[in-house]
């Protein structure tokens, strides 16, 4: 975030929020949900083990599910994240 991108000091302002926003989000996703080895990982290291993975939404009824890869890291860092949030109070 080097360059300010948008031609108004008030957008520039919340463009500012948002990457503010996104960067607290993926720590509370980090420390929250991820298994520890993924805990001090950096956002380089989420993307390319973690985030960049095919999946297939797949819709039965009124329901969606996301169809994970077969196995894996990611597999699993995905299913122990989808367990704490399952578990998570809100």
């Amino acid at each position: 975030m080097d360059v300010l991108s948008c031609q108004t000091p008030q957008m520039n302002e919340k463009e500012f929020w948002v990457h503010l926003l996104a960067y607290n989000l993926i720590n509370w996703f980090k420390r929250l949900c991820l298994p520890p080895a993924f805990r001090n990982a950096t956002l380089q290291t989420l993307r390319e083990q973690i985030l960049l993975m095919l999946v297939q939404l797949v819709r039965t009824g009124n329901r969606s599910r996301l169809n994970l890869p077969a196995a894996g890291r990611r597999q699993a860092a995905w299913l122990h994240a989808l367990r704490t949030i399952n578990h998570l109070r809100v």
